[in-house]
């Protein structure tokens, strides 16, 4: 008889108890595996990681952090077993275990067992071949089988040898079965049964290695309240895939030991597999329910807008009457994150607790951030959390994530995890803007600029009066909007400007003299397609220009006024005419000299402009120039 014991230093109180075995090296800590030893390499009850060669016609040769726990190898008439020896569990709590197996490489018997049996006890004289290890064994309380052969179902009334398990409640004989039986001072009575998931069988006979069709089982136990034993939820599939349910609250009627620990158990009879499992977790079960919800589905730029965010504490048995959730507090809490959106501005948070449980803090700017809480039975963490969208927030969907998740540290696991996390989407709004240029009285290539996201375009109107749409820009919403047509071409000017589509309540201005809308914030409060139209008029105007030097005779060396006058008979305005005078060869003008301006009828000079100016491609302009108005601009030059 081969025996391992790991156990070393016992583990120091915890709060909540976390059973991690990955069994991948030659030894694991606080775990005995024991089984029948035949004089090689090829024994049972062993850890395969880093041992070397295996004897077992298969060419193990697991490396360590690779390795398995053996509790079979496939010859016959084999037994093996591994208990743990750590911190032992309160029964009052449950307890979630999961992990991976594979049975492989012989003719299809017997299986294995998992099991929870009595802390004080140690399994002694539990039946080996249709026992699966568990059956009889000393301060067994529940056992599970993933039972190949078919007669951890069966029963010595049935013709079992003594060797299994002697109740007669079992259905007969039932390959390819997962089963659940119950302690051992009721005779472990047969509870259910199910077949593996999705899969034929539970094991792959024959395989010349070891199969990389990992299975995962996983079982929920959760209390039925005031000592009454358990319901049983089970899970089970390939790693990797998506598990199918095997047991949904199966009652299991008995009241536990007061301390539990976990145990696995194998055997072979005349037919034979490798039985291995690894990667063991066991931890309390809780279940954490995370929601959320938003205050508006519809937001624009600059709204102050608000979460509602919910931690439950929620029962972890939803088919008896009471409560069975845990207290749970630091460090076995879930973390809680929360991390703001890039699109908010300005957070702030406040958090309530129903009675029992307690807050991180009760209030707080950004992120969040905690794990510094507590939570009764049934408890309640609220967090309401303000802020408002940032004028640079992209337009569109906005999501605001939170999650309480347990860390691999915590005593507990969630039963159900895909509650954990919640989101709540809002929809930041933006409206588009498309500007539109229409001339009447000739065609010509008309520009604009704007900011808040307005592209500089310039649109050519192709036929009198019909309208040409330039590109739409995205706007970020609820902000004040510019748009300018630019410098026009001569012979045009603009007659109006106006928007469609904004919102009602907003106000649209032109200022002409600038040739300017402005949409106010109000304006641009929406998320449909505004259009703005700027409409320009051919200038009829009769434009006219005359020089004189004021005087009949010049002499050479001296300097002379020459005047230079323009006029516009009408009918219509000529604002921003401009003005293009090369002096005549015999005078001679500095560049840099002002020249002087004066005006009637209401036309406008420019800004002080130079001689220099003046003569140059760029000319100076006359920005206000209405009909039956003159300009009179004078220098003085020195005659050559």
């Amino acid at each position: 008889m081969l025996f391992a014991f790991c156990a070393l230093a016992a583990a120091p109180a915890m709060a909540q108890f976390a059973v991690d075995a990955s069994f991948r090296a030659w030894r694991q800590t606080l775990w005995s595996a024991s089984g029948t030893d035949n004089s090689g390499s090829n024994d049972s009850g062993i850890f395969t990681g880093g041992r070397g060669a295996l004897d077992d016609g298969k060419g193990t040769n697991d490396r360590s952090g690779q390795g398995w726990l053996r509790l079979t190898t496939s010859l016959s008439s084999q037994r093996g077993n591994a208990l743990y020896h750590g911190s032992v569990f309160p029964s009052s709590s449950g307890v979630q275990l999961e992990f991976d197996h594979v049975s492989w490489g012989g003719d299809g018997a017997d299986g294995l067992s998992v099991f929870l049996f009595d802390a004080s006890q140690d399994m002694s004289g539990a039946n080996n071949g249709a026992g699966l290890g568990y059956c009889q064994g000393s301060g067994g309380y529940l056992g599970v089988g993933l039972d190949e052969f078919g007669n951890f179902s069966n029963s010595p009334r049935q013709g079992l040898p003594s060797a299994g398990c002697i109740d007669g409640s079992g259905p007969g004989r039932a390959p390819q079965k997962i089963v659940i039986r119950g302690p051992a001072d009721r005779n472990n009575r047969y509870i259910a049964a199910s077949i593996p998931g999705a899969h034929a069988r539970i094991d792959a006979p024959g395989a010349a290695a070891r199969p990389l069709d990992i299975r995962h089982l996983r079982l929920v136990l959760v209390p039925k309240g005031n000592d009454s034993g358990y319901r049983i939820w089970g899970y089970y599939g390939g790693v990797g895939q998506s598990p199918q349910a095997i047991f949904e609250g199966v009652d299991f009627p008995y009241p536990a030991p007061p301390r539990l620990s976990i145990g696995y158990g194998a055997s072979t009879g005349v037919r034979g597999n490798i039985h291995e499992v690894r990667n063991l977790h066991a931890r309390a079960p809780a279940n954490i329910v995370v929601s959320q919800t938003a205050s508006t589905p519809l937001t624009f730029h600059g709204d102050e807008v608000a979460f509602s965010i919910t931690v439950t504490n929620a029962d972890i048995n939803p088919l008896d009457p009471g409560i069975q959730a845990p207290y749970i507090e630091y460090p076995d809490a879930p973390l809680m994150l929360g991390p703001m959106p890039a699109q908010l501005s300005n957070v702030h948070w406040l958090c309530t607790a129903t009675p029992g449980s307690r807050c991180p803090l009760p209030s707080g700017q950004g992120d969040i951030d905690a794990d510094n809480y507590e939570l009764a039975p049934g408890g309640v963490l609220s967090y309401k959390v303000t802020g408002s969208i940032a004028a640079q927030a992209a337009c569109g969907k906005m999501s605001m994530r939170f999650s309480a998740e347990f860390g691999e540290d915590s005593g507990f696991v969630d039963a159900v995890p895909e509650d954990n996390r919640a989101s709540a989407q809002l929809r930041i709004a933006c409206p588009t803007l498309s500007v539109r240029a229409i001339s009447q009285g000739g065609s010509c290539q008309f520009s604009f600029t704007g900011d808040n996201g307005i592209a500089t375009q310039q649109l050519v109107t192709d036929a009198d009066g019909v309208a040409v749409s330039g590109v739409a820009s995205a706007l970020a919403s609820a902000v004040a909007t510019h748009i300018t047509a630019s410098t026009l071409p001569f012979g045009f000017i603009l007659a109006d400007a106006s928007c469609s589509g904004i919102n009602n309540a907003g106000a649209v201005t032109l200022d002409r003299g600038s040739r300017t809308l402005t949409l106010d914030a109000t304006a641009t409060r929406t998320e449909g397609a505004i259009v703005c139209t700027f409409i320009h008029d051919s200038r009829l105007a009769a434009l006219s220009i005359s020089t004189s030097n004021n005087a009949d005779v010049v002499v050479s060396g001296k300097a002379q006024r020459y005047d230079i006058h323009v006029a516009n008979a009408g009918p219509q305005a000529a604002d921003g005419a401009v003005v293009r005078a090369p002096l005549p060869t015999a005078m001679r003008c500095d560049p840099a000299q002002r020249v002087s301006c004066q005006s009637d009828g209401g036309a406008q000079c420019a800004a002080p402009f130079t001689a220099g100016q003046l003569q140059s491609e760029a000319g100076v302009p006359i920005s206000v120039f209405p009909p039956h108005s003159a300009v009179r601009m004078s220098v003085s030059c020195l005659i050559e």
